[in-house]
């Protein structure tokens, strides 16, 4: 348990004046995360994962996981979807480390980029559907790739960008997908899309600072280009979202960089937010009134009040980078260096969840569970039931005792994991092998190969990979 500085109560007073909202009810029937119950969460579920995992993403009602990876050397990044109701991963595909991915509003189909094609895959069939292959590619432009998808609300159409700034709207109703319109007004790459909360408003963000309103009013198919709203100076386009009921759009940029505009008056804003420069992570509540930040190199976790500019930031015992909140913003988690941490706002606790780092992290929408990636596996936290018991992780005590050495001919693994950097170990269930996690992800070895410092095989606990 890490301890706040008393500054932290001039912010609690306004976070607990601030969070709002319902969270999403699950489907599944588990028992929400609360900062009452996080204390008991435990590790329910392992998965094994080709490449690292840097990213993911839920469906609209929460079923389905998308994740997002790296594997070094290879042309295509793995794409991986889990059922949220079993954890099972139902596919593995290929997709661009670029990362163009949307799922339909009804959660029935998910759309992603493989090479200069988009492939619409229904979920429910765990089978591709749908190819769509870009209508031209002007001249002069090599890898011309999608950048960015989004289903539009009627469900009917798919709108892509591409590198060169190319817009194709597509209907997806029909037998065959058939291409509606096309359109280039800016010869640059289109970054990301958003569509408001009443569907009347498309917002294109291009990768120069720039964000176009089209109009929808009058039909998807019978839409024209927008007008670009003021520029705002160094933002790129990583995340575009509207706000406040779609009267504010933001745009999100890498090192916290962020632009709000006021979309009735197409006006840039000054969220007076020079605390959170040159942060890792940005996050803004769904009223645009606190934004939380995480920041790598000076190690700090920090909020905002956006009207008036107050807050409070302090130092924490790790290098933060992934953040994610949850529906209602009650709960959060961190992803560091060293710990994966929950974080209970509105009381200003952190609870540590498990002594490794993370590269990505995650809340389902139903706030049942915590998603991390350490390495190269999903791992769910939640409280244990007797349908998912919590896994045992091996004794502290015993971990930092134990003097690991690897198979010598373990590809991309050093001959030997020193004391103190093996984080998890295990056994399968006979004892004919043995699971090591270090901060390079999990090893697999005859016990033969390990020396445990005089620690029986035996007597390391069942740690089974599902």
């Amino acid at each position: 348990m890490l301890a706040f500085p008393s500054k932290w109560i001039q912010i609690s007073v306004v976070l607990v004046l601030l969070l709002t909202g319902t969270a999403l009810h699950a489907q599944t029937g588990r028992t929400p995360l609360t900062p009452e119950n996080i204390q008991t969460a435990a590790l329910v579920e392992v998965q094994p994962w080709a490449g690292r995992l840097r990213a993911f993403r839920f469906s609209p009602d929460g079923r389905w996981l998308a994740g997002t990876g790296v594997i070094a050397g290879n042309a295509h990044d793995p794409l991986g979807i889990w059922d949220t109701t079993t954890w099972e991963l139902i596919t593995m595909q290929p997709i661009d480390w670029r990362g163009a991915l949307a799922f339909r509003s009804d959660s029935r189909l998910v759309a992603f980029s493989q090479g200069e094609q988009i492939v619409v895959w229904e979920l429910e069939r765990r089978a591709a559907v749908l190819t769509i292959a870009r209508s031209s590619t002007p001249d002069g432009f090599l890898d011309n790739y999608p950048t960015a998808i989004i289903f539009t609300p009627d469900s009917a159409h798919l709108i892509i960008g591409y590198r060169d700034g190319q817009l194709e709207i597509w209907n997806i109703a029909a037998a065959a997908p058939r291409l509606v319109a096309a359109f280039r007004p800016h010869r640059v790459q289109i970054g990301n899309f958003a569509i408001s909360p009443d569907g009347t408003l498309l917002a294109v963000a291009y990768s120069q600072n720039a964000v176009a309103l089209w109009d929808l009013r009058g039909g998807i198919e019978a839409v024209a280009p927008g007008d670009l709203l003021p520029s705002a100076r160094f933002v790129s386009s990583e995340r575009l979202e509207f706000l406040r009921d779609g009267t504010l759009l933001g745009m999100f940029g890498s090192f916290g960089s962020l632009a709000l505009w006021d979309v009735p008056a197409r006006r840039l804003l000054d969220p007076r937010l020079e605390a959170a420069y040159f942060a890792e992570s940005v996050l803004l509540s769904p009223d645009a009134r606190t934004l939380v930040f995480t920041t790598d190199y000076d190690r700090e976790l920090g909020f905002l009040d956006i009207d008036s500019g107050a807050g409070v930031n302090w130092t924490v015992d790790d290098r933060y980078s992934p953040l994610a909140m949850n529906a209602d913003w009650s709960l959060g988690v961190l992803g560091g260096r060293q710990y994966v941490t929950a974080l209970d706002p509105a009381g200003g606790r952190l609870h540590s969840l498990l002594n490794i780092g993370a590269q990505a992290v995650a809340i389902t929408p139903d706030s049942s569970a915590i998603i991390a990636s350490p390495g190269n596996q999903l791992w769910v936290f939640a409280l244990p039931t007797a349908a998912q018991p919590a896994l045992t992780i091996y004794p502290a005590h015993l971990r930092q005792a134990a003097f690991v050495r690897t198979e010598p001919d373990v590809a991309s693994h050093e001959d030997l994991v020193p004391k103190g950097e093996v984080s998890v170990i295990g056994r399968d269930a006979a004892g004919d092998f043995v699971y090591v996690l270090d901060y390079g992800g999990w090893v697999l070895n005859d016990p033969a190969f390990i020396d445990l410092n005089g620690v029986s095989v035996d007597a390391l606990p069942v740690f089974p990979m599902r």
